[in-house]
């Protein structure tokens, strides 16, 4: 009798220490946020994200299993209703359940008029966003408040620096280049650069035969270096614009999904952001 008593209140002692111990659940919306988020949980757990590799919020719809990451997650970070329209009605039945850090008012407008998801892009908005998340996790998880507050201060330090490196290299160069799709203003204000034209004006529309006829013109009276595309980007398209030219196509992923989630995983984003601009340089 003494041996079942003393198992199961070792039992109910290691479900309380593990109660206790157990660090908040946060779920980013895409891997770009996920890397910011784990740069601010440290190395004690991982920061969980929604979007699969090769997925786009313009067309994804939540699956089963989506649900149940959401209801079992602590914290939520994403983009809001105009950018992750997909996520929105799942999310809403649960705002009194969890915090949900929505940075849909820290997005400017686009062009289009409406507004511009790729916030993460900007080293400044990278640290604001680590800046939310932590009072978030102080306040739901007081006991680790000094880790928290160390990891902050610890990206903003690395990304702050990595900022002011970036604009010293790239201000050193005369880049000339297009893109495919307009998604880069956020990092183009940060570090004052701008492109030559866009191939695609709207997310996944292949563009009409009179815009490639006025890129094509853009191409030939001005020396681009380099069309910035993405791996979802139409290749045929591609072809006709650098076919019998000495312009680079270069393939970048802005949602980052073949980087390793880590506490400088961030870091190494936008330094691959960068460095794939740094190709475009004409002379």
């Amino acid at each position: 009798m003494r041996i079942t008593q003393f198992i199961f209140s070792f039992i109910l002692l290691g479900m309380f220490s593990f109660h206790v111990d157990a660090q908040p659940k946060v779920l980013a919306s895409i891997k770009p946020l996920q890397l910011i988020a784990q740069a601010i949980l440290g190395i004690e757990s991982q920061a969980q994200v929604l979007l699969p590799p090769g997925a786009t919020p313009h067309h994804y719809s939540m699956r089963p299993s989506d649900m149940v990451r959401l209801q079992e997650a602590d914290i939520v970070i994403w983009l809001g209703a105009k950018s992750e329209y997909y996520l929105a009605k799942s999310l809403g039945k649960q705002t009194t359940e969890k915090r949900v850090l929505n940075l849909q008012n820290y997005l400017v407008q686009g062009v289009d008029g409406y507004p511009d998801p790729h916030l993460w892009l900007s080293s400044k908005q990278a640290v604001k966003i680590a800046q939310l998340l932590a009072e978030q996790l102080v306040q739901i998880d007081s006991d680790r408040e000094s880790v928290y507050r160390d990891n902050l201060q610890a990206f903003t330090v690395e990304i702050t620096q990595l900022e002011k490196q970036i604009k010293e290299e790239l201000g050193a160069l005369n880049l000339s280049y297009l893109v495919y799709h307009d998604a880069y203003r956020y990092f183009e204000q940060e570090y004052g650069l701008s492109h030559q034209g866009v191939v695609s004006l709207q997310p996944e529309v292949n563009p009409g035969a009179k815009h490639l006829l006025m890129l094509q013109q853009t191409i030939q009276k001005k020396k681009i270096g380099c069309i910035v595309a993405e791996p979802e980007s139409n290749s045929a398209v591609m072809k006709i614009l650098v076919e019998d030219t000495a312009i680079e196509l270069i393939i970048l992923d802005p949602l980052g999904n073949s980087l390793t989630v880590g506490r400088h995983a961030y870091a190494q984003f936008l330094r691959g952001v960068a460095e794939t601009f740094k190709r475009c340089r004409v002379e």
